[in-house]
């Protein structure tokens, strides 16, 4: 039997990260490792809290527990823990999100019968009252052409990182998480499809993705290069896409961008990318309007 290791980067979050790590403890699959990697900074306040939170299962050899110098954000953790991990196979998962029972041994299973390199599901979120607030099937099917996973991709995304397992030496292959501010897991599973990985998908839900109470998203507008890294990448392959595609993509980049600036107050950038978002395609833009606007009035 294979070894999966399950890397796990933490920050700020020590009150969530328990629910995560029991979750992988439920699993039924028998030799699985889980890699901690604590982003928070050596000797910091939540570094001190998260290893105190972990206390137990450090004592119980549960869980390989590293922690960060300083704090190097989530791709590079991420990198540490794949590094420093031994599985044959690699899964993620975020500190307040949770496993549902057979997760492993699902795409473990999967992997295995089809010869892929990367297994994929469908995914759900959950606010902290239980309520289910969106449900993420992914935009692919098994036996689909490397081309049509390639637009897939780039207009509507396989994400998110939870859901992903990779064989081991396939996930070295394509160089593990780029450091950049925004679109790490976009990048990932770009260069999974370029470098032509054998991609499977299974359409249940076994991972849980939780809000609890804070937006998933971040607003900071030291994201915004990585944005634009995303939106170049994309726009590579716009010779494959449709009119609407292309349409759709460059209104979804700068109406993000215009959320961005506007929750942070910089209201003149805010109007410029309204403006090209809408000459991009109204009807998108009135459809981004419409997944903001809650936002947008708090």
């Amino acid at each position: 039997m294979k070894k999966v290791s399950i890397v796990v980067p933490t920050y700020k979050r020590n009150k969530y990260i328990i629910r995560a790590l029991d979750s992988i403890l439920m699993q039924d699959y028998p030799d699985i490792e889980i890699v901690v990697v604590d982003d928070n900074g050596e000797g910091t306040e939540d570094q001190l809290a998260t290893q105190e939170s972990l206390h137990e299962y450090i004592e119980n050899n549960q869980i390989r527990y590293i922690r960060n110098p300083i704090n190097v954000g989530g791709a590079i953790a991420r990198n540490n823990g794949i590094e420093q991990s031994t599985g044959e196979y690699i899964t993620f998962l975020d500190d307040d999100d949770e496993y549902l029972p057979g997760k492993i041994s699902i795409q473990v299973r999967a992997i295995e019968e089809n010869g892929w390199d990367l297994c994929v599901m469908d995914g759900e979120t959950y606010n902290n009252k239980g309520e289910m607030l969106s449900h993420k099937t992914q935009p692919i099917d098994n036996g689909m052409s490397q081309e049509e996973i390639l637009k897939a991709h780039i207009t509507k995304h396989i994400t998110g990182t939870n859901v992903f397992m990779f064989r081991r030496e396939a996930l070295l292959k394509i160089g593990m998480f780029d450091q950049i501010s925004a679109g790490q897991e976009f990048m990932l599973m770009q260069k999974a499809i370029t470098n032509h990985l054998k991609i499977g998908v299974i359409h249940e839900v076994y991972v849980h993705f939780h809000m609890d109470g804070q937006e998933r998203i971040s607003t900071r507008l030291s994201k915004i290069e990585g944005l634009e890294l995303v939106y170049q990448e994309k726009k590579k392959y716009f010779n494959i896409l449709t009119g609407d595609e292309r349409a759709y993509i460059r209104s979804k980049h700068h109406g993000t961008l215009f959320y961005m600036y506007y929750t942070n107050k910089k209201y003149g950038k805010a109007s410029t990318e309204l403006v090209k978002a809408f000459f991009s395609s109204p009807k998108y833009t009135w459809e981004t309007y419409q997944e903001r606007k809650g936002k947008l009035r708090r």
